[in-house]
């Protein structure tokens, strides 16, 4: 056997192996989201609470003093999202919301939340996210 040969076996049973083993990213899927960790500049999942914000008496929780800035500077704009799924106008201060793959949606319905979690790369993808 030649050496050439030697090595592409090798590699051949290290993929195999790794992908026994799980080595392979496991299947992304959607969570829920706790409203205060979510950016509402960036519509991003953070890990800790963010600075809370009221506008028009409702709380929208920004992840840094520059999203704060950003957000005092639009608050008309960064307090709203659109639904991924039916393109509806939504409040994120109140909208169902789940995380996916680091980004917060916001939904009109629970109905919307529940087409989005069966397909969330359909909507993701189509959001421009």
């Amino acid at each position: 056997m030649s050496r050439k040969s030697s090595v592409v076996q090798g590699f051949a049973l290290g993929v195999l192996l790794s992908v026994g083993s799980g080595a392979v990213a496991e299947e992304v899927t959607t969570q829920e989201v706790e409203r205060a960790k979510v950016c509402m500049t960036q519509d991003q999942v953070q890990t800790k609470a963010g600075i809370p914000r009221t506008y028009e008496g409702k709380t929208y929780y920004l992840c840094c003093p520059m999203c704060v800035t950003t957000f005092d500077g639009a608050p008309e704009r960064y307090s709203k999202a659109h639904d991924p799924v039916n393109g509806q106008a939504v409040d994120k201060a109140t909208a169902p919301v789940l995380g996916y793959r680091g980004r917060a949606y916001f939904f009109a319905s629970e109905e919307s939340r529940a087409a989005f979690t069966k397909d969330p790369d359909r909507y993701a993808n189509a959001g421009g996210h």
